[in-house]
């Protein structure tokens, strides 16, 4: 469990099954633009259950996003590459709760984790070219324009310490 100012980051749970398949499969939210292919509850059932394995092995992590016990998003851990020892991460807060601050909370708390405690040296996030403010949240965190990837309209971004 992992505590920001105003949210936590903890472990999934079989609980939080529809809140993920409702945030990740919402159709109307502008985040998500490009991706087309819905995730199926077996494959979420599958994800909840090797969420807890180990992360190096695993090669990915999620952590719920919750404020005041109300889950409000998710942020991943994905893509590990042990020769740069870097992950990319994601984001997604639901739409209610978005413009609030909690993904900067939760940003903040998971690059202090990967740095402090999984000992990384690289973060990488792929964003969405017309996602202006993801692109803000993750440039005002420190992140710098690495590349374009022209095949899915998205732009990496990167932070090294």
């Amino acid at each position: 469990m992992l505590k920001g100012k105003r949210i936590l980051l903890r472990k999934l749970k079989d609980s939080d099954l529809d809140f993920l398949l409702n945030l990740e499969n919402n159709e109307d939210d502008p985040a998500l633009s490009g991706s087309s292919e819905k995730i199926t509850k077996s494959t979420l059932k599958r994800y909840i259950q090797d969420s807890n394995k180990d992360i190096f092995i695993e090669g990915q992590c999620r952590f719920l996003i919750e404020h005041k016990s109300m889950s409000i998003g998710c942020i991943d851990l994905f893509g590990f590459n042990i020769d740069e020892m870097s992950f990319d991460i994601g984001l997604i807060i639901s739409n209610k709760y978005r413009n609030k601050g909690y993904a900067k909370d939760a940003l903040n708390c998971i690059i202090n984790y990967a740095y402090n405690d999984l000992h990384i040296e690289r973060l990488y996030s792929s964003i969405f070219n017309d996602n202006q403010a993801s692109i803000n949240l993750f440039t005002n965190a420190g992140f710098v324009f690495k590349e374009s990837i022209s095949d899915n309209n998205t732009n990496k971004y990167i932070l090294e310490r």
